[in-house]
């Protein structure tokens, strides 16, 4: 009797099995067969984006394309006109010492730093859309561009035209401090939702999350490096008039400007010893170099800003299809809001499009009946 209890235990189980199998509605069995032909779909697609040679690497979509080109554009630029800047804030009408243009440049950094922190919270708001996120960058480049703008002061002139007239008074040093603090609150807001907008086209990879990572940073680094290049060349290209700066601005070389402007009357007893320069202007014009560099940067910021725009209008980087089986046979939930996450607001459809056309590069079809997509987004 003990020796025949496993056996019969083990029948009642087949038993109840059996039963539970013939009890079961149709419904299930339709359920099966989806969970099935998403597991061949997932795997059609995982051989298609591994097959075959690409240029890009399959993690290079146009918004993680987009994110490292403001990455770069963005420290290119603020390289380019920081190499030059310390030119214009020495030279006339400013003629600022070292110690004051040192101080100028610690409180845009620091005033940078502590708008960064507050900034914070709208992070925490955007960072799972990627349609917001662009929107932060471009309204970023656009603070920043306008602030190299007032630096310069842009005028038609610094492009060759005729017009001297300039967006901003050359000689008020009360519209270069804001302005020095417009381009470091714009390069701020410009950085801040950079990363988690490539991020969220990127797959739950360690490894490939570390590529990534190191790839945006060698772009920033990159930025940095072609800046200062690019700045020294431009300033040279745009020179067609040289102002006086530092002691040439002072006497015996121009008259009006009182040495007592300098920081202190060691500097200013320093300086007075110098021979004077017969070559530089003691008064601001146009095509000085700076201006043309800076009007030029400044534009090209906007430039990019409506460019990331335009590309938050048609909403380029929508999530993909995950090339995972988990991802698509468990719909009920995404365990991370950067894989294939899709918001409610949109009817929680997958991007099918992708799907299929993925599908045929690797000459496979699928019809649309036999894979529903539509699927259940749960916030984590």
């Amino acid at each position: 009797g003990m020796a025949a209890r496993p056996a019969v235990a083990a029948a009642n189980r087949g038993l109840a099995n059996a039963r539970a199998f013939l009890a079961t509605p149709p419904s299930e069995f339709a359920a099966a067969a989806e969970v099935a032909a998403r597991k061949a779909a997932c795997l059609a697609l995982e051989e298609a984006t591994s097959c075959g040679a690409s240029i890009c690497p399959s993690w290079m979509t146009c918004s993680v394309f987009l994110a490292l080109a403001s990455t770069l554009l963005g420290s290119a630029l603020v390289g380019t006109l920081d190499s030059t800047l310390s030119l214009r804030l020495a030279a006339v009408p400013l003629v600022l010492c070292y110690t004051q243009i040192s101080t100028t440049w610690t409180v845009s950094s620091f005033v940078g730093a502590g708008i960064s922190l507050l900034l914070i919270p709208i992070t925490e708001r955007v960072k799972d859309n990627s349609r917001k996120c662009k929107l932060v960058t471009a309204f970023g480049y656009f603070v920043m561009g306008f602030g190299f703008l007032i630096l310069a002061p842009m005028s038609a002139a610094a492009l060759g035209g005729s017009s001297t007239s300039t967006l901003a008074p050359a000689d008020s040093a009360a519209v270069i401090y804001p302005a020095m603090i417009l381009k470091s609150i714009g390069n701020v807001i410009a950085y801040i939702c950079v990363y988690p907008d490539m991020m969220l086209n990127v797959p739950d990879d360690a490894f490939l999350e570390a590529r990534v990572t190191a790839t945006y940073s060698a772009m920033y680094s990159l930025g940095w490096a072609v800046g200062p290049l690019l700045g020294s060349g431009l300033y040279v290209g745009f020179a067609s008039v040289e102002l006086c700066l530092n002691e040439d601005a002072l006497p015996p070389s121009c008259p009006n400007n009182s040495a007592a402007d300098f920081c202190s009357s060691l500097e200013a007893d320093e300086v007075s010893r110098n021979a004077p320069s017969a070559a530089c202007s003691c008064e601001w014009q146009p095509k000085n170099g700076f201006d043309g560099e800076a009007t030029l940067v400044g534009l090209l910021g906007i430039g990019y800003a409506l460019v990331l725009v335009v590309a938050a209008i048609f909403n380029v980087g929508v999530k993909l299809v995950a090339a995972t089986t988990e991802d698509l046979t468990e719909p009920t939930a995404v365990r991370r809001a950067s894989l294939t996450k899709v918001r409610a607001d949109k009817g929680g459809q997958l991007a099918m499009a992708d799907l299929k056309r993925r599908l045929k590069r690797a000459e496979i079809t699928i019809d649309r009946s036999m894979l529903p997509v539509t699927v259940s987004t749960t916030a984590e």
